[in-house]
């Protein structure tokens, strides 16, 4: 049975193609010190994983289909861990991720394409998704979400 790194390891390798991974790594780990020190120094395989996914131009919800995942659970994840590594990195403010495609855009305005594909991968636009502005989101007044508007504001 393979172990969960080689597993990890085997998906999305895609963006190693067309992403100079290593040097992302290494900037995103310091990004990822100053947003959270408290966390392990360095990327998880876990986070690497979802970086690679979205660099492939996988919805959050696509990347939890192909890894067998909660697709709320791995948004919470991409929320408190690679959206907030990318907006460090990029000198963007803390929560001002709109759309999971602005990583994309932002890491290949920051350098980080390796060949000079000029956008999102073709097989991304085949079938656009409008994107939804976080203010055109009913927010329920359900009593069970109150004092959670952060986390539903989160959900992309």
């Amino acid at each position: 049975m393979a172990s969960i790194q080689n597993y990890s390891e085997e998906k999305f390798t895609e963006a190693a193609h067309d992403w100079d991974l290593e040097r992302l790594y290494k900037d995103l780990e310091l990004s990822k010190r100053q947003v959270a020190p408290h966390k392990r120094k360095g990327l998880t395989d876990i986070e690497k994983l979802h970086l690679r996914g979205l660099l492939c131009a996988n919805s959050p919800d696509e990347i939890a289909k192909k890894l067998c995942k909660n697709s709320r659970g791995l948004n919470a994840d991409l929320c408190e861990t690679i959206y907030r590594y990318v907006e460090t990195l990029t000198n963007r403010l803390s929560n001002t991720l709109e759309n999971w495609r602005d990583i994309y855009k932002w890491l290949e305005e920051a350098g980080y394409k390796a060949r000079s594909s000029s956008s999102v991968p073709s097989h991304a636009g085949a079938n656009p998704k409008p994107q939804e502005s976080v203010s055109e989101i009913p927010i329920s007044n359900n009593s069970d979400f109150v004092g959670r508007e952060e986390a539903i504001k989160c959900q992309l």
